[in-house]
Parts: C-alpha cells; structure tokens; sequence
C-alpha cells in the first residue's frame, strides 16, 4: 500500500490461479478495511495480467466478493495506473511515453507565452524553467520504462526539440546538436542512460536486506 493506494499481486502459472488467489486475498483486505471504518473505491478498482504465454490469449475477469455479499465484476484494462506510470500487459510502456509525451508538450506550449523573440524571458530563465518543470515530465521514472527503444525517444526528442527552438530562439532548420549544446542540454537518450546507471549505483550500495533487492 502507498497513502490511500493499493495493489495485490500473485504469481502463479495459470491466470486462472492468479484470479483465485486474488480474490481471496480482496476478501482479507475488505474485511481488514471495514473492521477499520474504512472501504475501497469500487470505482477505482484495476486488474491486469503480466504474461508473455502465446496460448495466454484471452485475460480472465475478476469477481470480487465485498462485505456487504455483493460481487462485482472487475474487467481487465489496457493499461493501469500506478503512482503515475502506465502499465500495459506486455511492459512496452508505450501508453505511458505517449501520455507523458503529451503532457510535457503542452507545458511547452504554456512557456512559449512567456517569452518571444522581442520580449519575455531570457535565454537562461527559459532554460532554467525547462529543467525544473518540463524535464521532469518527460524522464518520469524512465528507469522504470527507458530500455533504450528508439520508438520512445523519438516520441520524448519531439518535446524536447520543440523546447530548445523555444530556448535559442532558433530556426526549425537548426541542427538539434547545435541547440543543444547552445543550451548546455544534453540528448535525452543520453541523458535517460546516465540516470538508468545512476539508480544502478544507488542498488548497489542498499543492504542485501532491502525489500527492493530481495
């Protein structure tokens, strides 16, 4: 659990078996919810399989007995949504790089109102302000989802090319290279890498105890 959000999850090699023991485990977590005065948000509620079994080709529903004796049905989605990273099924994070894509490119949009070439902010306030508020958008727990795909960088180098024509006020014409070593901000596949090796190092100094190692 994290504040007022959680997850169970089972590993087994049927989905069938997953949903069982799922449903079982619901059945603790509502009783222990209600003997607390408390209640899920059924209406929050979020199933999806993991599996990468080619005879796995359809992903079973959930019922899911509340405290009351009521059974709802919980469909499996697309994707799902946990502390802000999009899940899908097969683990391409290609929803979650779109969605985050998206979302940093209408923060662009809102700071090109703040500066053009004749008056606005300066070349090192616009720089600063794509770092601390559109940068981190964009490498939203990349180490959960970087892998090095090129279709993702593709997508995230749309933003970020977007914002250095902003910062330099440059030319659409102007080599990325250029713009980005005008703005001292490195290409973002490099830049995905370092803090992909960055967490590695942080692992690798966690006691051998840790719930993360383990």
């Amino acid at each position: 659990m994290y504040v007022d959000d959680g997850k169970l999850t089972v590993s087994s090699h049927s989905l069938d078996t997953n949903n069982y023991v799922l449903a079982k485990a619901y059945q603790l977590v509502d009783q222990w919810l209600h003997s607390a005065g408390l209640s899920p948000d059924k209406d929050k509620r979020e199933l999806m399989h993991y599996t990468q079994r080619r005879r796995d080709k359809t992903s079973p529903h959930i019922n899911l007995t509340n405290c009351d004796g009521t059974i709802s049905t919980i469909l499996v989605g697309s994707t799902i949504r946990w502390l802000e990273v999009h899940f899908d099924c097969k683990l391409l994070y290609n929803y979650h790089v779109t969605k985050m894509a998206a979302k940093a490119e209408n923060a662009v949009a809102c700071i090109s109102m703040l500066a053009n070439t004749i008056q606005g902010l300066s070349h090192y306030h616009l720089c600063l302000l794509y770092r601390t508020c559109i940068l981190p958008i964009i490498i939203y727990a990349s180490t959960t989802w970087w892998t090095g795909q090129q279709k993702h960088i593709q997508i995230l180098n749309k933003v970020q090319n977007r914002a250095l024509r902003l910062i330099c006020a440059a030319f659409c014409t102007t080599l990325t290279y250029a713009l980005e070593l005008e703005a001292s901000i490195p290409p973002l596949g490099l830049y995905l890498d370092f803090l992909t090796k960055l967490t590695a190092i942080c692992f690798n100094k966690l006691s051998t105890n840790n719930p993360i190692l383990q």
